[in-house]
């Protein structure tokens, strides 16, 4: 059979385009109006208030007990009150620079059966759980006890009351402005504790789609534009018990469950919020080994770095040495994630007027700086965004990361800027991004090369199942500190410490016993390693004084690029194969032989540089639409893509929003026309009388294959009215007894 010569250049472009919604194109976000969008993001908790602690339609949210004070103290008793005090706080956001807010205590935890939760480090209110499910945790409006939560079973009356506490926040953030500058919110979705439990993935859907088809069904064109994005959990790699996770157990959290759980996640919302955006409050590097954001369906990774202070022997190197830990976090990032990510938190600890340096990174002054190098920094290594913890410092003796300290008073109270709002307030991001560079000590990010005594090194090697080095592969040791031998079994302290592999895929891990006042083995005893869109692997195990020397692991690695090059490929006879990229793809000789099956996509750009050829029995779809890691690729197994569309045509005129595909298919006679094309939501479509002898269905489908119209054409010319639908990008798709065609259509109002 003669195969079909494709020789021509196609440059596809697809820009979402929704007009009321954040959204973003490449790495780039864009506002409801289409501008380019940095968003600097400040972090903010609130509080449940109970005034009676057995009804929980007696509730309502306050600021956090911590704030306007430096006692625990809610300023506000009722409704009316405590949204005036959090518009005057979100306005202080933006008059600091901010013009995001990401809020935490809104959301439901989800605790598994049994598990003891307590009240805070300082109390020994715990509280056990009698059955795996969320709660809502409220505090006492008296605050008898600042940490003492009555916590209510997520029922659906309680949750149809979390949800208007939730639209209501999003209300006052909707009405917040300044100097015509609006806030928008990252929302916290939900918190995690205890021992993993596989019902979780069940509960959170069924949770996810009752929040999300509140959201949409009662929320305001202000609300839905002051929605930056979901944030669907909080840290959860450190959230759950250890204990309960891989590799000590894989009760159902292995990477491809991981993987179909935020798949099934995410596409719940999407069914209610097509244009919403979802993020995941990660650790960066670590996550890795458990909630890898390489094969997340997400549409934006939200990592938290923070830098680490060792003050056991860095000493007056110590912020030095912070700043190259945090550079290195921020380089990695850059580097290995194909999904556009932000700074989900970052902070440093800071209060002049606090003495006891355990509690503090520094003073004030490196506060800023510190704030000063890391914002230009995440902007020049691609992130796409930028988020500080946190709004103020929040409690006597507590952690001190505010951008806002006390003022010196009872509360009610005033605050006092730190030196670092000052970064936050001028910031501006440049035309251009000045270079990412690796930082000094990327692979010995805790100095341990000049500080430890340099014994029982780790040396090894991390390939590729097909025998090629993977660089940067994250390497996390773990050392004992301390044995308690005057409890049986004896219980140990350990600390883990980390180092990457090299492009040669070698690595070194040099321990250090942070703790002398112990038994002082200074070993490596047990080591997990991953990368980005890898197995996991490990060595050793725990209570292996004796340590470990050297290893050499193969991890299964699918490769997952942001941008990518394809060349030289041909798809066998009745076999298929998926191409795809995050952003964009370029293709080269490119063959697709008689009945296989070939799916090209990614969101933004396909390019064809030179031949493509394309049996006319074959099935090709070169489309623009969302793509995420493959999860059946974790199992080692792949699955046809059943998107499939028969020989599309497509000659519409170009302009930088479409895409031009053309077949030579064989003889159809199914063959329509439509104009004009972009439209406002009139389309005509004309189709020849010989079509109209048999049966013909016309249906029109958005990017993501769901039918938004329907109908059955009687007349050769038909005009249909799509003007309910967003601007964007849809496909007109007839079909009758015999052949199926496809055009894509854009609205443009």
């Amino acid at each position: 059979m003669k195969r079909i010569v494709f020789l021509i250049l196609i440059i596809a472009c697809c820009n979402f385009v929704y007009g009321q919604c954040v959204t973003i194109d490449g790495r780039q976000f864009k506002d409801e109006n289409g501008n380019n969008f940095y968003p600097l993001v400040c972090n903010y908790l609130v509080n449940i208030v109970n005034t009676n602690p057995t009804d929980f339609r007696m509730t309502f949210i306050s600021p956090y007990q911590f704030y306007d004070g430096e006692l625990a103290y809610f300023e506000c008793n009722e409704l009316s009150t405590c949204n005036e005090q959090l518009q005057r706080h979100f306005i202080e956001m933006l008059s600091l620079g901010f013009n995001v807010v990401r809020i935490m205590g809104l959301c439901p935890r989800f605790v598994s059966q049994g598990t003891v939760i307590p009240c805070d480090y300082n109390h020994s209110c715990d509280w056990t759980s009698p059955a795996t499910d969320f709660y809502a945790e409220t505090l006492s409006s008296s605050l008898s006890d600042c940490h003492d939560f009555t916590r209510f079973r997520l029922t659906y009356d309680v949750s149809q009351i979390l949800f208007e506490h939730i639209l209501n926040v999003l209300t006052v953030a909707s009405q917040t402005s300044l100097n015509g500058k609006k806030l928008k919110v990252i929302l916290i979705t939900a918190s995690v504790s205890g021992n993993y439990d596989p019902t979780f993935t069940i509960h959170y859907n069924d949770f996810l789609n009752s929040l999300s088809q509140y959201i949409e069904a009662h929320s305001s064109l202000s609300i839905q534009e002051t929605i930056l994005a979901y944030d669907l959990l909080n840290e959860p790699t450190c959230s759950w018990e250890s204990s309960s996770l891989w590799p000590w157990t894989v009760n159902g959290n292995s990477k491809q469950d991981i993987c179909n759980n935020f798949k099934t996640w995410y596409n719940t919302i999407k069914s209610n919020e097509p244009h919403r955006l979802i993020t995941l409050g990660g650790l960066g590097m670590s996550d890795v080994l458990e909630y890898d954001p390489e094969i997340l369906n997400l549409d934006f990774y939200s990592p938290h770095v923070y830098p680490g202070k060792i003050s056991e022997y860095e000493g007056n190197f110590c912020y030095n040495n912070m700043i190259n830990r945090i550079k290195g976090q921020i380089f990695w990032l850059s580097n290995n994630l194909q999904m556009p990510w932000m700074i989900g938190e970052t902070g440093f600890r800071a209060n002049d007027r606090i003495t006891n340096q355990n509690l503090l990174d520094g003073l004030e002054w490196d506060q800023k700086q510190y704030a000063n190098v890391t914002l230009p920094l995440t902007y020049n290594c691609n992130g796409s965004g930028y988020s500080w913890w946190n709004y103020q410092d929040d409690g006597i003796g507590g952690p001190f990361w505010g951008v806002l300290s006390y003022g010196n008073c009872q509360p009610p109270c005033t605050t006092n800027y730190k030196q670092v709002h000052d970064v936050f307030e001028q910031f501006a991001p440049p035309p251009q991004p000045c270079p990412c560079t690796k930082p000094d000590k990327y692979y010995d990010p805790f100095y341990h090369e000049e500080n430890s005594p340099n014994t029982n090194i780790v040396n090894g090697i991390v390939h590729d199942n097909t025998g090629n080095p993977i660089k940067d592969a994250y390497i996390q040791g773990w050392t004992v500190l301390k044995t308690d031998y005057t409890v049986q079994p004896p219980t140990h302290k350990y600390t883990a410490t980390y180092t990457l592999t090299k492009e040669d895929g070698s690595f070194k891990l040099i321990p250090f016993d942070y703790d002398p006042s112990a038994d002082n083995y200074n070993t490596i005893e047990y080591i997990l390693i991953s990368a980005p869109g890898c197995s996991r692997t490990s060595a050793g195990y725990l209570e292996n004084h004796s340590g470990l020397s050297y290893i050499n692991k193969t991890l299964q690695k699918e490769n997952f690029d942001y941008s990518a090059f394809f060349s030289n490929i041909t798809v066998p006879f009745l076999q298929s194969k998926t191409i795809q990229a995050w952003n964009d793809i370029t293709l080269n000789n490119i063959i697709i032989e008689n009945q296989a099956f070939c799916d090209i996509k990614a969101r933004r750009d396909i390019q064809i540089d030179s031949d493509f050829y394309s049996e006319p029995s074959s099935e090709t779809w070169i489309h623009l639409s969302e793509t995420f890691f493959p999860c059946e690729k974790l199992n080692g197994f792949t699955v046809k893509n059943q998107n499939i569309v028969e020989n599309i045509i497509e000659d519409a005129t170009l302009n930088k929003n479409q895409i031009q595909l053309k077949f030579d298919p064989p003889s159809n006679d199914l063959i329509f026309n439509v104009y004009p094309n972009p439209s406002a939501g009139a389309f005509t479509v004309e189709i020849s009388k010989a079509t109209l002898s048999k049966f013909v269905k016309l249906e029109v489908f958005d990017l993501f294959t769901r039918i938004l119209y329907s109908t059955n054409l009687e007349n050769s010319v038909n005009v249909i009215d799509l003007s309910n639908l967003d601007e964007g990008m849809y496909y007109i798709h007839l079909r009758n007894p015999g052949h199926c065609e496809t055009k894509k259509i854009l609205i443009i109002k």
